[in-house]
């Protein structure tokens, strides 16, 4: 490969990153919903301290990396004079190339890690048992160490200062309701704007609930949750931590993994047992 360009992360250069409406995975997509709003999202977030880099490879930005101190994070993490790694992915050239797709996303956060190691006590991040997104391995790879586990999330921490107090992940502080006995299908639902993802699942959620009969929205009651800022976070918080969850009578349902009218098909099935049962 060419050498990587590397730019701040401003106003200027957000709307390339690979997760914006001009960003090399979204731009021509399909996904539905106002995914202007993970521009508007990171421009918010530029105000209240976020910070990082676009990487580029031969004039188009196919990697990003962000940053805030722990303290205005909207993630529900507690690292006290420490930082949060957030977001960060690196589109290979090759869709398949796996190694450059870590490889890249590697340096991407040694970069971070020499731009806070002497401004924080210690980074903190999230690691996923998975192979691909966030991958925990990766991060163990590069110094971090976990901390706390729920499910297959870890929080991860990097220590810069000796004595530095590691990352918390705050205690839970929302249970998802469960109104079966009432005979009612309570549907808790969360998503953010920083992922076009999550913008999208949530327009197919609210889509398929609108579109259910008459007769059966008398029997739902739909709360969905913008977990956008750090008060967000912490006031919809429980293990394991995702800002894109959805529940039926507080039970998990994978929403992003399941077609549209499979969703609505267990709405319907959902609200004839609670029928059945009253």
């Amino acid at each position: 490969m060419h050498e990587i360009e590397i730019r701040r992360l401003t106003y200027e250069t957000l709307p390339e990153i690979n997760c914006c409406p001009d960003g090399v995975e979204v731009k021509g997509s399909s996904l539905r919903g106002d995914l202007s709003q993970t521009l508007t999202w990171r421009k918010k977030m530029l105000d209240r301290g976020m910070t990082g880099f676009v990487a580029y490879y031969e004039g188009q930005a196919r990697g990003f990396i962000e940053y805030m101190p722990a303290d205005v994070a909207p993630i529900p993490i507690d690292a006290l004079g420490g930082a949060v790694l957030m977001c960060y992915h690196w589109a290979p050239v090759d869709a398949a190339d796996e190694g450059e797709h870590h490889r890249e996303e590697v340096r991407l956060i040694q970069r971070v890690i020499e731009e806070t190691r002497h401004r924080f006590s210690g980074l903190a991040t999230m690691g996923w048992a998975n192979p691909v997104h966030f991958p925990i391995s990766l991060l163990e790879g590069v110094g971090f160490r976990p901390i706390q586990q729920s499910g297959g999330i870890r929080l991860m921490w990097l220590g810069f200062r000796a004595g530095a107090v590691a990352a918390q992940m705050r205690p839970e502080s929302y249970e998802p309701r469960d109104l079966s006995s009432e005979g009612l299908l309570a549907i808790d639902a969360a998503w953010s704007s920083r992922c076009p993802y999550s913008i999208h699942n949530a327009a197919r959620l609210s889509t398929v609930i609108d579109d259910l009969p008459a007769g059966v929205m008398q029997t739902v009651r739909f709360n969905a949750h913008c977990l956008d800022t750090r008060e967000a976070t912490t006031a919809y918080c429980f293990s394991p931590w995702n800002w894109e969850w959805t529940y039926f009578n507080g039970e998990e349902i994978p929403v992003s993994e399941m077609p549209s009218k499979q969703i609505k098909q267990r709405i319907l099935t959902t609200v004839s047992d609670l029928a059945g049962q009253h």
